[in-house]
């Protein structure tokens, strides 16, 4: 193997060394941690969400207009 070749390999794995570092330093949050924090968020806002309860036609600034009854 050449000394180029090696110098490469260990580049490469310097990098993957630094790489795995970062992510064992992230601070992780448990899935049954943060599926509970959705649940709550979710219930507690569900009432405001436009598609659980949609806003009356009469609101809704999206709908088609009627034609002019003129013409």
């Amino acid at each position: 193997m050449s000394m180029q070749a090696r110098h490469e390999q260990l580049d490469q794995a310097r990098l993957l060394v630094d790489h795995l570092r970062s992510q064992a330093e992230i601070d992780r949050t448990k899935v049954s941690v943060s599926t509970q924090a959705l649940l709550t968020y979710i219930q507690e806002n569900e009432m405001e969400d436009p598609l659980v309860n949609p806003l009356a036609q009469s609101d809704n600034p999206f709908k088609p207009k009627n034609p002019c009854a003129i013409l």
